[in-house]
């Protein structure tokens, strides 16, 4: 059996090392998927050729030496970050801030706002669901009569709406005497659904709007439509990604996860002058 050449033998010879630009790219590909598996945590509507394009971005950044530098000191501030936020309460302070909720009182119309649709199975998202279970609440209890369900046809090929499984529900719920619907169409946004409040507001002369929301989504609701001249108030529906208290690591990050997109929120309104 023939022995392998020590490095002292004059017929060894050094294995020819990696390329740089085969050690960058896989580097790269590396910080890519991290990189988009966060994008997914924050975005749940990401798209797979998104995060797929994150990937082939990131991995040819990773070909050269200077952006790979880049990259990596984008990837390790991130990692840092969202394990601070994940092991310690440091976005306490933030939750804080976004929630801006009120007690509920006397209004013309109840607003619940949008939050979410699963195309596949035709379910209100958990938000949704517990927005328009609040609003019923706060209906039944008198604060007003008539309330808002949002439809959002279009935004999905294929996708059904809010609507479509809201007033079915309503309507199980409370065969005899149900609460008057005003249904707001086509709905994208939080401004597009508060635009939409106003028009409603100037024909019917709603006076005084009570919107529902969850609680880290109240701020922006909030400045929203009271940038339109709305004497709006928001009342908080129960918190379903979370516990508030943010007893483990799990609820840190799911409020790492909404806070990152109200932030992102609060900031492309603000360029917009939304508020």
């Amino acid at each position: 059996m023939a022995k392998k050449p020590k490095r002292s033998d004059p017929l060894y010879t050094a294995p020819k090392p990696r390329p740089e630009w085969l050690l960058g790219l896989g580097w790269g590909a590396f910080v890519g998927v991290w990189l988009a598996v966060l994008a997914a945590l924050v975005n749940n509507d990401l798209e797979w050729f998104w995060a797929a394009g994150i990937v082939l971005l990131c991995a040819a950044l990773g070909l050269v030496r200077i952006s790979r530098l880049g990259l990596q000191i984008v990837s390790a501030t991130l990692t840092v970050g969202v394990a601070l936020c994940t092991l310690t309460p440091a976005l306490q302070p933030l939750e804080d801030y976004l929630d801006v909720t009120e007690l509920p009182s006397q209004a013309d119309v109840i607003v619940n706002l949008g939050g979410g649709f699963y195309c596949g199975s035709s379910q209100l998202e958990a938000a949704s669901l517990a927005r328009l279970t609040k609003g019923l609440e706060l209906w039944r209890s008198g604060y007003a009569k008539t309330i808002t369900v949002t439809d959002a046809h279009g935004l999905v090929s294929g996708c059904a709406s809010i609507e479509d499984e809201a007033l079915p529900l309503i309507r199980r719920l409370y065969p005899t005497n149900p609460p008057e619907i005003v249904v707001l169409k086509d709905m994208k946004t939080t401004r597009t659904e508060a635009e939409a409040v106003a028009k409603e507001a100037k024909a019917r002369n709603w006076k005084k709007i009570l919107v529902v929301t969850s609680p880290t989504h109240s701020r922006r609701a909030k400045a929203t439509f009271t940038q339109l001249g709305l004497d709006a108030f928001v009342v908080a529906a129960d918190e379903t990604r979370f516990d508030s208290s943010l007893r483990t690591p799990f609820d840190r990050l799911m409020l790492f996860r909404a806070a990152a997109r109200e932030v992102a929120g609060l900031v492309k309104y603000s360029l917009f002058g939304w508020f």
